[in-house]
């Protein structure tokens, strides 16, 4: 099973994965290796045999749905300042409709809603590969596919190496 396979158009329109999917197809680049390792993950629980195909496609997809759930988490700030109670009474407090004499104040200056970028954090996971799934890899995949495979299982390994070792 190919990752071009699940994301991209059909010639009838169709797709297999969401429209964020797609798009995080086409863009390239980082978002190409989240779900090339999101397939792998998927591919390594069911295997490459025939029958396996829907609970791989399945798989993958809900597992590309958590990432991006994780990645989308947001924090909120709010700011506020000191005031005097005449600038508070200026500019934000108009008097009370009822009763003049009432005074009272609550300010929020402002609200800010960031994506904050210390909660997306990339899982790190090591997978040892027994010789029997490389084996069933090496007999039912393409050659293009098997080096993507273990370029993605290399690059995992040395980037577990470099957390380890400062």
């Amino acid at each position: 099973m190919r990752l071009r396979r699940l994301c991209e158009k059909k010639a009838s329109g169709k797709m297999w994965v969401d429209q964020q999917t797609f798009d995080d197809y086409k863009s390239g680049g980082e978002r190409r290796e989240w779900l090339e390792l999101a397939l792998c993950e998927s591919l390594k629980k069911w295997g490459t045999g025939r029958d396996q195909y829907k609970k791989v496609k399945a798989e993958f997809v809900t597992r590309v749905v958590v990432v991006r759930e994780r990645m989308s988490s947001k924090e909120q700030e709010v700011t506020g300042k000191w005031c005097t109670e005449e600038k508070l009474k200026s500019q934000y407090a108009p008097p009370w409709k009822y009763n003049s004499d009432v005074e009272e104040f609550f300010v929020e200056d402002e609200t800010v809603v960031k994506l904050k970028k210390s909660d997306v954090t990339r899982r790190v996971e090591t997978t040892d590969m027994d010789d029997r799934d490389l084996v069933g890899i090496l007999h039912t995949q393409r050659c293009d596919t098997i080096l993507m495979y273990i370029y993605i299982y290399l690059k995992l390994s040395f980037q577990q190496v470099a957390i380890h070792h400062p």
